[in-house]
């Protein structure tokens, strides 16, 4: 039976008692780099101890293992649900039988194949053109061959595709009348609905045959201005900047104007979150209709064979035993992806190459190739800040590794804190990481006689341990001679508890230690587990979200329904190129994504010369000043000095003030009293708690009601909370805009959309306050708005609201996003209303 994944954080915990040990831990300490540390934890065996991980690595290639039985099962399931019309249930079967079915079978023949019916009846043409090529492969039986030729010409004259339909139509004939095809009694009748869909094909050659906008709108924008020359994957309008305070930054070159494309970027390396595993491709990280399925395992989708090949020769041939393992160690997994991006041959040649290059060069902008030139390549993500020269001992402890997300590890005797272990976590997660190259015999590769799994020779001379040793102890951590080996890390012996503390005894890199674990590791492994702790100290600072914006819709029954939009976390990526901005609580851009590709659009105006800044999450709209100095100190370890924080710092209190009975404006606390900023008026701090409290039950009922599809109650409680809270909250109140907006959404839904709009119109008030009227919440505010207006009739409103939001999509994503194309059709269709 195969080996379960157990809890690695748990696991952290327990190795991280070993710390409790003074001198353990003042060997670790006395580690001055990367590859040192690395050697530390090879040399505890702290992984062999683990029992489950030894399990699971002995196990693994029973794990997510292709069954054609279990294909068949799940296929005759969706096969049942089918006869009953059940389409969207069955085509979860039937994809589930696609993932289970073999690489290159007749089984995932059938499975695309009858996945594709399923898509017919629910009217998705393209997905189903998508499944009948995929089961139009060499393993096709000829019995199925005609129906999927035909169902190919319907899908084609669907979508309007004159060309793809003319080509089904003759692809369908030639193979009908070909003498291998079995169905010599059908022959006829397929003849004859050929037929008719050339009558059909003749029709649409009659119509206008416009643009497949959907298509356009797949390809991420062009630069404004062209490609830099520099930084390849930025406009010639950016310019890169470097300096000992600052570090690296980007400027313009040019003055910038508000909606210029400035960087077009892909990821070095990317990672998609477990909860997406379903619903997104594994590889370019879009949204799945169609799925392909990983030709080894049943668990990873992609949405084309592009992406499955692409991701299967760069990474997942390495990574698919390993999955559960690797995804049980979080952020970390993306540092495994950026070593396999890279590739061991480049990395190799990297170090010598780097050392040589960085000698030379001292005053070189980090980064930059031989060329002068900031490209996609792994020297910019190598260069990328780990901070960890920023820090001493007790902060690189403290901060470094995001990965510990349990509060229960033991405090030390040394008095180190609960987050003063997070590096030696860090460290074992990295070894662990390297474990798994090991196992998969990565190392092997290219004809490498530098093999990662050799079993130790037990004709090694004490000489050789004693030149190993005194290889380690000098400052040689990467020998410049690749032919030296020594590596044993299998674990099938365990090391025990009382086994560990008698390794501590021992001094650090001794030959005792050598001789009692038997752990022998190549320079070049102590290299690679090197990298992977870096890449893992840069995560901290430089790991960015891949988003998506996601529309939800909430209805009461057949009542109506509303859409609801958020952008929602898809996968975890390093962007070199975007890694260049520094932050500022009100940036100059707006990121978005085409896929896994970065999308960054300047929303003001950049004079040349000027700094352009992101945001890295504490934005001055929507924390306080407190709040994000201290969250940029924590994570990105530097204090913000951009013009929000050294000037008004009570900007933010205004969205949580309470509202002056004499005067109505805001009143805020100060030395410990609430005093009106306007009149001056003390005011009753026991009495406004009171009241906002008894508001705040009121409305968390009427959220459960709202939840429960209970509307009339839902709206009764809502009334109730907002007639409280106007009296005593401050116009711009934040909790306003939350209450008015839940108003306006059980009004809509009961399909009462002039009442809606009302409320609506209040909550978009404080949103244009809060976050500033040429932003992107007004902008999805907007576009809610000018819904509700049309289901209003209120027509002049909603082209009005329509174009407003037309204007700050087009600022923040590009005239042809997707939601701009919607927005389009909607104010068409708007004046074809008004002119009736």
């Amino acid at each position: 039976m195969a080996a379960k994944t157990g809890n690695w954080q748990a696991e952290l915990d327990i190795l991280t008692k070993y710390l409790e040990n003074a001198e353990d831990w003042s060997k670790f300490k006395s580690c001055t780099n990367d590859e040192e540390r690395i050697k530390f934890i090879l040399i505890q065996k702290y992984i062999t101890s683990v029992p489950w991980v030894c399990d699971y690595f002995e196990s693994r290639t029973k794990l997510n293992r292709k069954s054609a039985i279990k294909s068949n099962t799940l296929r005759a399931e969706g096969n049942q649900l089918f006869q009953k019309k059940l389409y969207r249930d069955a085509l979860e079967k039937y994809t589930q039988a696609v993932l289970h079915a073999h690489h290159d079978s007749e089984e995932l023949s059938l499975a695309y194949g009858n996945r594709s019916a399923a898509w017919l009846f629910l009217d998705k043409w393209k997905p189903c053109l998508e499944d009948i090529t995929l089961a139009l492969s060499p393993r096709c039986p000829l019995s199925s061959k005609t129906k999927l030729l035909l169902r190919k010409v319907q899908c084609f004259l669907k979508l309007g595709n004159i060309k793809g339909t003319d080509s089904s139509i003759h692809e369908a004939a030639d193979w009908i009348k070909d003498d291998v095809c079995p169905e010599e009694k059908k022959k006829d009748s397929a003849l004859q609905e050929l037929r008719s869909y050339e009558k059909k094909l003749d029709l649409l050659r009659q119509q206008q045959n416009s643009p497949n906008q959907n298509e356009m709108l797949s390809e991420p924008p062009c630069l404004s201005y062209g490609i830099n020359k520099v930084i390849t994957q930025a406009s010639s309008c950016v310019e890169l900047k470097y300096n000992l305070e600052q570090g690296r930054f980007l400027v313009g070159s040019d003055d910038i104007k508000a909606g210029d494309t400035l960087i077009v970027e892909r990821p070095f390396a990317a990672v998609l979150l477990p909860d997406h595993d379903d619903t997104h491709c594994h590889h370019c990280y879009g949204k799945l209709t169609t799925v392909v399925p990983c030709v080894q395992c049943y668990t990873v989708r992609y949405c084309s064979f592009q992406c499955q090949e692409e991701s299967w020769k760069v990474y997942h041939k390495v990574e698919c035993p390993y999955l559960d393992i690797l995804r049980s160690v979080g952020i970390a997994h993306l540092s495994l992806r950026v070593i396999l991006t890279a590739g061991l041959q480049y990395l190799i040649q990297f170090k010598k190459e780097h050392q040589e290059f960085c000698s030379g060069n001292s005053s070189l902008v980090p980064g930059l190739d031989r060329d002068g030139q900031y490209a996609r390549n792994y020297l910019t993500v190598f260069d990328l800040m780990t901070h960890t020269a920023d820090m001493n001992t007790s902060d690189l402890f403290q901060y470094s590794m995001p990965l510990m997300k349990s509060t229960s590890l033991l405090k030390c005797d040394l008095g180190l804190s609960i987050l003063s272990t997070m590096l030696f976590s860090r460290n074992i997660t990295a070894v662990l990481l390297l474990r798994v190259l090991q196992h998969a015999q990565w190392f092997q590769q290219g004809n490498e006689a530098h093999i990662s799994r050799a079993v130790k020779d037990e004709s090694t001379t004490n000489s050789t341990i004693k030149s190993t040793l005194d290889m380690c102890s000098s400052g040689d951590h990467v020998s410049d001679h690749l032919d030296h080996l020594h590596i044993q890390s299998e674990c099938s012996q365990p090391v025990t508890l009382q086994e560990r503390q008698d390794l501590h005894k021992s001094n650090y890199l001794s030959q005792p230690d050598l001789a009692l674990t038997g752990v022998y590791f190549s320079d070049i492994e102590v290299y690679i587990g090197g990298l992977l702790l870096r890449h893992i100290q840069q995560l901290v600072c430089n790991a960015h979200a891949i988003t998506e914006l996601q529309v939800s819709q909430i209805s009461a029954g057949n009542i109506a329904q509303v859409e609801e939009t958020s952008q929602v976390r898809v996968a975890t990526a390093i962007y070199p190129t975007a890694s260049l901005m520094n932050h500022s609580c009100d940036p100059t851009i707006i990121s978005s994504f085409c896929k896994d590709v970065l999308v960054v659009r300047a929303v003001k105006d950049i004079p040349k010369g000027g700094e352009i800044f992101n945001c890295y999450g504490p934005h001055y709209r929507r924390m306080d000043w407190s709040q994000r100095q201290q969250s940029l100190k924590e994570q990105y370890f530097f204090t913000c000095r951009c013009q929000h924080c050294l000037t008004d710092l009570k900007q933010q209190s205004i969205f949580t003030a309470y509202r002056c009975s004499k005067c109505e404006d805001a009143v805020l606390e100060t030395d410990n009293s609430w005093v009106c900023q306007g009149c001056g008026l003390v005011a009753d701090k026991q009495l406004l708690m009171k009241t906002y409290l008894e508001g705040e039950r009121l409305f968390l009922i009427g959220l459960d009601k709202l939840k429960q599809q209970n509307i009339t109650g839902a709206i009764e409680e809502m009334l109730s909370c907002h007639k409280l809270w106007k009296h005593i909250l401050y116009k711009y109140h934040q909790d306003l805009s939350k209450v008015l907006d839940c108003l306006s959404r059980c009004y809509a839904m009961q399909g009462h959309f002039k009442r809606s709009s009302e409320y609506l119109g209040e909550s978009i008030k404080i949103v244009n306050k809060m976050y500033g009227e040429s932003s992107i919440e007004v902008a999805n505010e907007l576009q809610k708005f000018s819904e509700v207006l049309i289901s209003a009739r209120n027509w002049t409103e909603a082209l009005s609201v329509a174009e407003r939001a037309i204007q700050l999509f087009s600022l923040h994503y590009g005239e042809s996003h997707s939601t701009v194309q919607e927005l389009l059709d909607m104010k068409k269709n708007l004046l074809e209303c008004m002119k009736i």
